[in-house]
């Protein structure tokens, strides 16, 4: 039981690595997008 804990808390770990990953990827991917959108309203003022 011990045993199988300790693995579910590796794979907890790795899970919110994964997450993080992603949350900060998709994070900058909003960024560039909100700022295209800004200095395209920019441009067309």
């Amino acid at each position: 039981m011990q045993l199988y804990q300790r693995g579910d808390k590796k794979m907890e770990g790795t899970m919110q690595l994964h997450l993080e990953m992603i949350s900060s990827f998709i994070c900058s991917w909003l960024l560039k997008k909100i700022l295209c959108s800004c200095s395209n309203l920019v441009h067309s003022l």
